[in-house]
């Protein structure tokens, strides 16, 4: 369940993710993953990205949309990490469902039960 403290907000805290995180692609979306360290909070925290440079704010606020209600129906526990998810010019034009799918391909690569 994603709620206010399971987002990552400093861009501190994300940097380190991109920058010492596994990167995994797909046509759709790229996913950012690295265990939480100990100090944190052991629940899974999660941060949507939509770069500037692939459209306007409405195209980066729908994007980041579709990863939000991909990721809450995705059903995938990733408690004991944070993962970013950076949106693709294909994010916005494929339904949530679509997303879904692919998150959980790439999470079930990462984590395991």
């Amino acid at each position: 369940i994603m709620s206010a403290k399971n987002i990552i907000k400093s861009s501190e805290e994300i940097s380190d993710v991109l920058k010492k995180g596994k990167k995994l692609h797909s046509p759709l979306l790229t996913l950012f993953i690295r265990e939480t360290p100990e100090h944190r909070d052991p629940s899974g925290r999660v941060a949507f990205i939509a770069a500037k440079r692939l459209g306007n704010a409405v195209w980066r606020n729908r994007s980041k949309r579709v990863l939000r209600a991909a990721l809450r129906t995705s059903y995938v526990d990733y408690s004991g990490y944070d993962i970013i998810l950076m949106a693709k010019k294909a994010t916005q034009e494929a339904g949530s469902l679509e997303v879904s799918k692919e998150i959980v391909r790439l999470l079930t690569k990462c984590i395991r039960n």
